[in-house]
């Protein structure tokens, strides 16, 4: 089961593992979960910056926020789109890098500058 954090518990999280802005109680988020198979659940009106990894395993974004949350990539080579019953798939060539829920493909590729930064 879940649990969902009230404002404070959520500023209290931030200090830990990004540094707030206290003026606007949010973010910035940067996300770098792992190698996939992470769930991750945005929200909310802090810029998120969600890194996607080639190799093994995919990640679950819920709660995108267009204009946001920012997609961090190897390349922005061969990326693709596809529409699927859980949401939106990212690939990387032939690489599933995430599901993006209760999102279109068209979203991403109407959007492809404004979501994706290369990681440097």
């Amino acid at each position: 089961m879940k649990q969902f954090c009230d404002q404070d518990c959520l500023l209290k999280f931030y200090c830990q593992q990004n540094e707030p802005i206290m003026v606007t109680q949010k973010g910035p988020e940067n996300t770098s979960m792992g190698s996939g198979f992470d769930e991750i659940w945005l929200g909310g009106d802090s810029e998120a910056i969600v890194v996607l990894e080639t190799g093994e395993g995919f990640d679950i974004v819920n709660d995108l926020q267009l204009g946001a949350t920012t997609f961090q990539v190897e390349s922005k080579d061969n990326l693709s789109f596809v529409d699927s019953i859980n949401g939106a798939k990212i690939f990387q060539g032939d690489d599933l890098l995430a599901v993006v829920s209760w999102q279109s493909a068209n979203t991403f590729s109407d959007n492809q500058d404004s979501i994706f930064t290369v990681i440097s």
